[in-house]
């Protein structure tokens, strides 16, 4: 696991949750990870990437926005969570999808862009 906190970056891991292996977590604002959350292994979580401008180095163009993964959380292996994105408490997100915005608690999601198929009952 790597894990790349900023110096104004904020990582928060509640109890219990699991971050296995190969697994990339990158901080410029803030990540939050709830309890009992599973991350699977070859997953990256990054709250910030950058902008693609003309005229000044994208290295320099940084673009951040805080990502938050609740409570007993499924991530699969091979997960992208992008930046500003939200994942709702009990959601379960498929193997090698990305997630891009907010995935409402206690649901399923799949794919890339990673888009809710069902409920969890």
């Amino acid at each position: 696991m790597i894990i790349d906190v900023h110096r104004t970056g904020l990582l928060s891991i509640g109890d219990r949750a699991k971050v296995m292996h190969y697994t990339i977590i990158a901080v410029s604002d803030s990540v939050e990870i709830g309890e009992d959350s599973q991350i699977a292994e070859s997953s990256s979580i990054r709250d910030s990437d950058h902008g693609m401008a003309l005229g000044a180095p994208m290295r320099d163009q940084l673009l951040s926005a805080p990502v938050t993964i609740g409570s007993d959380v499924w991530v699969g292996r091979g997960v992208c969570v992008t930046r500003g994105s939200a994942v709702g408490d009990g959601a379960v997100i498929g193997a090698n999808s990305v997630v891009r915005g907010v995935i409402p608690a206690r649901s399923v999601a799949v794919g890339a862009p990673a888009v809710v198929k069902r409920a969890r009952s």
